[in-house]
This record gives C-alpha cells, structure tokens and sequence, in this order.
C-alpha cells in the first residue's frame, strides 16, 4: 500500500510537475489573494464531489476518477468557455 500522507503527495505532485513544460508551472505567490481566484474556485467546486467530512481513504481510484474527468471537462468562463483538460492540451501542443 503506498504512503497517504502530506510529505508523500507532496513529493509525488512534485515529480508530475517537473514532467511539465516549464510556462505551465506557474503558482500563487503570497501575499497576492487576486491570483488566487480560480483556485478558490475550483475549491468550491470539488466540495460539489467530496463534502468536508470526506474520507479519501475510503474512496475508490475509480471514484475519484470519475470526478476527475467531469471537473476538468466542464467548461469555464475564465478559459472562455473551454473545459480545463482542452485548455491544458492546447497548451502542450
């Protein structure tokens, strides 16, 4: 069984990010909440599949998929109306 803790996920999302291109890793700095909107958002969305008490633990993979691939395909204002998965694959083109 693989570790669940911060410092694990940390690590993990770590290593996905430096598979990235270096203009896509982008991050709030602090001290500037207006960066932070869309985050804030898509905070507020995700509560829509987890509420607050969730117990990620005894999700399903296939759970936490399903909500994966219905977030990221709905369209947002901010990216004109594009889901987040076509906005990320036009930008790895």
């Amino acid at each position: 069984m693989k570790a669940k803790d911060a410092a694990t996920g940390r690590h993990a999302f770590a290593r996905e990010l430096r598979t990235l291109p270096a203009r896509l890793c982008r991050f709030a700095h602090p001290h500037c909440p207006w960066e932070r909107d869309t985050n804030e958002n898509a905070n507020g969305l995700l509560r829509h599949f987890f509420p607050k008490d969730t117990r990620f633990t005894q999700l399903s993979r296939a759970e936490i998929k399903r909500a994966q691939a219905i977030f990221n395909d709905r369209p947002r204002k901010v990216l004109t109306l594009q889901s987040p998965a076509h906005a990320f694959h036009h930008l790895l083109r």
